[in-house]
């Protein structure tokens, strides 16, 4: 294999290497359905759902007539993620394209491509924290926070976004009134009267400090019976999720509830180490979620016949991620990045609902 050869199949090859290596914990992302645009702009629609009944009519006589209330729709550019290296700073980077390396084999190029693969990966590994982050926020304040200030706000109710105050915490002077198992049954009562939510099954995710300070309540040691389960017993995306820690299922008035709290943690543009799940709060969300995770396609160069009025022209590349290379000959320096631009979508936006239990 020749030099020139090498040149044009080393990146197919890089994106096989770097789609191997282990991604980050996604237990918040699980509940996203991922989709994939082949522009740089995806629909955001959100539709509240009604259960009205048909009422029926005399034969022969007109019909009722339906108006269709319109959802709310809004055409976004996503956030994209650009995140690159110098692949020249690689110790294998000379071995395969050095002057030296005019008939690279095969010792040479598998280990180019697994060195580049894996800093790839890290590359990879920081956008994909970006997107469980998003899912946290559009998850726990309804609001997904962007650096540009363009922010998106999915215009939660106020009844999903529950404060329990200082008479009802999960604190310990409170330890005797306080009642966890009622508080999920309002969750569950909200989800099904006005989120439309199937079934009687929810999934709770709860901050460390608020699952600790929940097995402390005397209502829920005299009442609960909280007991193991098997993942096996779980359907949807969360049967597949990493990350996320099942500690047991409690009965909660008409609900079934399962128990989860998810110990990871990111590093944010200050250094400072946050949580994805706030300490204080818990989720409640149904069995079977309708969120979305889309994707917009990413700018890419792509080279033009010989015969056009340019050589090269910038069209947009469809994917969740796009990888790219190219040469700075002023710096002398080989790049070599990823970009991807997607957004955590609230598609059923009253299917979630979030409460404050401690100070």
């Amino acid at each position: 294999m020749t030099v020139q050869q090498a040149k044009q199949l080393y990146t197919q090859a890089l994106v096989a290497v770097y789609t191997d290596q282990t991604a980050p914990l996604s237990f918040l992302r699980s509940f996203f359905k991922d989709s994939t645009s082949d522009t740089k702009l995806v629909s955001v629609e959100v539709q509240r759902g009604t259960e009205k009944v048909a009422i029926d009519v005399v034969r022969g006589t007109n019909g009722n007539r339906n108006s269709i209330s319109r959802s709310t729709e809004r055409i976004i550019e996503p956030p994209m993620y650009d995140e690159f290296l110098d692949a020249t700073s690689l110790d294998a980077y000379d071995n395969y394209f050095g002057a030296g390396a005019s008939t690279p084999t095969a010792s040479t190029a598998a280990r180019f491509l697994n060195s580049a693969g894996s800093k790839l990966a890290l590359i990879r590994n920081k956008i994909e924290r970006a997107y469980e982050l998003q899912a946290s926020q559009a998850l726990f304040d309804g609001i997904v926070q962007l650096k540009n200030g363009d922010n998106i706000d999915y215009k939660r109710k106020a009844g999903s976004l529950v404060d329990l105050g200082a008479g009802s915490y999960w604190s310990a002077a409170n330890a005797a009134t306080a009642d966890p198992l009622a508080d999920f049954k309002n969750a569950g009562d909200f989800l099904r009267n006005v989120g439309k939510m199937r079934g009687g099954v929810l999934n709770v995710v709860l901050g460390g400090d608020a699952y600790a300070a929940m097995l402390q309540m005397d209502k829920f040691k005299e009442t609960s019976d909280l007991r193991r389960i098997d993942l096996v017993d779980i359907t949807g995306p969360v049967q597949n999720s990493v990350g996320g820690v099942l500690h047991g299922e409690v009965s909660a008035g008409n609900y079934k509830v399962r128990l989860w709290t998810y110990p990871e943690v990111y590093t944010d543009a200050n250094g400072d180490q946050q949580d994805y799940v706030p300490q204080n709060k818990f989720l409640a969300l149904p069995e079977m979620t309708n969120f979305n995770l889309a994707y917009a396609a990413t700018p890419v160069v792509m080279d033009l016949p010989t015969n056009s009025a340019f050589n090269s022209a910038v069209r947009q590349k469809k994917g969740k991620y796009n990888m790219y290379d190219y040469v700075d000959k002023r710096k002398a320096t080989h790049n070599m990045g990823l970009r991807s631009a997607g957004i955590a979508i609230l598609t059923a936006v009253d299917q979630v609902y979030t409460a404050q239990v401690l100070a």
